[in-house]
């Protein structure tokens, strides 16, 4: 799996988990690149701007396990 296609199923699963209230302000969907030592998460915290039942596969970012962004915006 490709790290876009990654991306599209975290944004997915946050979106599904917030609208069966199983995780609120401070939740988030992650998920391990696999073969990597890479890990895809939320990039943002939402505010007043956006929630996370819109959270959309820009939202999430790859990162290292040191916490350095390898994809996308913080």
């Amino acid at each position: 799996m490709d790290t876009l296609e990654l991306r599209q199923k975290i944004a997915t699963s946050t979106r599904i988990l917030v609208k069966e209230r199983m995780i609120g302000p401070f939740g988030h969907s992650s998920a391990r690149v696999q073969g990597t030592d890479l890990i895809a998460v939320l990039g943002h915290t939402h505010d007043d701007i956006k929630d996370l039942g819109q959270t959309v596969p820009d939202d999430v970012v790859i990162i290292d396990l040191d916490g350095e962004v390898i994809e996308g915006t913080l």
